[in-house]
């Protein structure tokens, strides 16, 4: 049989590359004519046919072309006939779709959808990259419709796959080269060319991208700089977003060294180099190099996401997605064990700014019960004006708005100013009403949110905490028995008497 494989990048720096090689390997096994279709690449695996197409450099450019690929009619033209040789088609990523969407349309040749998944639009900061990733879903969508069959990378991929197109498929994990990636790997060579001497290493690989949050990675790694003063951070992987390429690297200290893309071979020594892999990404259809590590011999820790849940080994940790403190301590425990370390007690180093929201009755009762939490931070109140209140230290006092809409637009514009003058970090609420429009601004402003809501409600929803759900970053309740009624952003950690 003769089958050709689509894939965008034919590159060693490439994860979906690795997966379309080991396809092409396998397929030369069993005896079959292997093409590999690729817009650039370096890759020469023996046995197969390597046909590159071109594509405009850098990465805007780059970007555009690949969601534009279709208009390129002479590059259609010259390549899709080709495909008539063919037996079967396998288009790993868009763009390479549109061949193996025309070549089933005018040739009938058959058409496999391999689905690695696609970053969801809402992970990115700038418009123009949403807008970017709405269209390529689209045209994914578009170009995936005619496809004889489909195969998602995991479980989870597979579950993305109907939602965002409709299209059912079949899972495939995806496979790693055992040969390259295998315990009892010598990294003291990368130690040495580094200089790590004997130091803790944490490790993660993959693209510097805003999906990943390497920000959130970072401000884990000083969690755990304080308990494990000597612990070094390495990131490998191509600098994709240059913007936020320059926010991570401002975040950050000598103790986190930055290596560009490897080839795989090279990868296995900064696996075997390290005591921890770590990620704190927020989207993944499988995640490969998880997987690698793993293969390494080396414990994994990662936010509770997507197919994690699938990949991960039993020597892995998964921790509550955005719960950096958490995240920390797991770090450090597995680096204490590992190295037989004496952790330093933890101590708050940045100091936040935070507002407290509440009514002034039992609302206030149960956030001055959390007052601790709070020791080492700027506080303040937004709550309403009543004798028990002007008590507080720094406060913003309010009339009391209760449900009256006009009281509600009333004080909007004071609360607006508050928050533009004050710009804190975070904002904590216990209820009642007066969150509500609090929350509204905190939103506005990107300002994250934590409601708790109240200790009394145990059965039945309030109706501030209806409200104010959606807009809430984490949202917290009091008793068991009201998680049922509210989504899965809803989390119960215990009460506050």
């Amino acid at each position: 049989m003769k089958v050709a494989i689509l894939v965008p990048s034919f590159s060693k720096y490439s994860g979906d590359a690795r997966v379309a090689e080991l396809q092409a390997k396998e397929f030369v096994r069993k005896g079959d004519k292997i093409a590999i279709f690729a817009l650039e690449g370096d890759l020469s695996p023996e046995g197969v046919e390597i046909y590159k197409l071109g594509v405009a450099k850098g990465s805007l450019f780059e970007r555009a072309y690949r969601l534009l690929f279709f208009l390129d009619l002479p590059k259609i033209l010259k390549w899709l006939p080709k495909l008539k040789e063919y037996d079967l088609v396998i288009s790993h990523l868009y763009p390479m779709n549109w061949l193996a969407y025309l070549a089933k349309k005018f040739y009938r040749i058959p058409y496999v959808f391999y689905n690695h998944g696609t970053n969801p639009p809402e992970l990115f900061p700038k418009l123009y990259e949403r807008i970017y990733l709405w269209l390529y879903l689209s045209l994914n969508n578009f170009t995936t419709k005619n496809a004889d069959s489909a195969i998602s990378v995991s479980e989870y991929a597979r579950k993305e796959l109907r939602e965002q197109l409709t299209l059912e498929s079949t899972v495939e994990y995806n496979k790693i080269d055992t040969t390259i990636f295998h315990r009892g790997i010598n990294g003291s060579v990368i130690r040495e060319k580094l200089g790590l001497g004997n130091a803790p290493v944490m490790l993660f690989v993959g693209r510097i991208a805003p999906q990943k949050r390497i920000d959130l990675l970072i401000k884990v790694f000083k969690l755990v700089k304080q308990r494990v003063p000597s612990a070094t951070l390495i990131i490998v992987g191509k600098h994709t977003y240059d913007y936020y390429s320059k926010i991570v690297r401002k975040m950050c200290g000598s103790s986190v060294i930055f290596v560009d893309s490897l080839p795989h071979e090279k990868l296995a020594g900064y696996y075997a180099a390290c005591d921890l892999y770590v990620t704190t990404s927020y989207w993944e259809s499988f995640n490969l190099p998880l997987v690698e590590a793993q293969a390494c011999g080396k414990p994994v820790v990662a936010f509770d996401i997507g197919p994690h849940k699938e990949v991960i080994n039993e020597k892995g940790m998964l921790v509550e997605k955005g719960d950096l403190y958490g995240f920390a301590n797991v770090c450090t425990e597995y680096l204490s064990q590992n190295r037989e370390l004496e952790l330093l007690p933890f101590y708050p180093t940045e100091k936040k700014t935070i507002c407290l929201v509440c009514s002034h009755g039992g609302h206030l009762t149960e956030l001055l019960q959390l007052s601790k939490a709070f020791d080492g931070h700027e506080t303040f109140f937004i709550t309403y004006d009543t004798v028990r209140t002007r008590k507080l230290r720094k406060k913003y006092l309010l009339q009391n708005i209760g449900r009256n809409p006009m009281r509600f637009i009333a004080v909007l514009p004071g609360i607006f100013k508050i928050i533009r003058n004050e710009k804190p970090d975070l904002v904590v609420s216990t209820g009642a009403e007066i969150a509500i429009p609090v929350f509204i601004a905190a939103k506005l402003f990107h300002i994250e949110t934590i409601y708790l809501e109240s200790w009394c409600r145990i059965k039945e929803p309030s109706h501030t905490g209806r409200l104010v759900y959606p807009l809430s970053n984490i949202f917290l309740v009091q008793w068991k028995q009201l998680l049922r009624m509210y989504g899965k952003k809803a989390k119960y950690v215990g009460e506050v008497f």
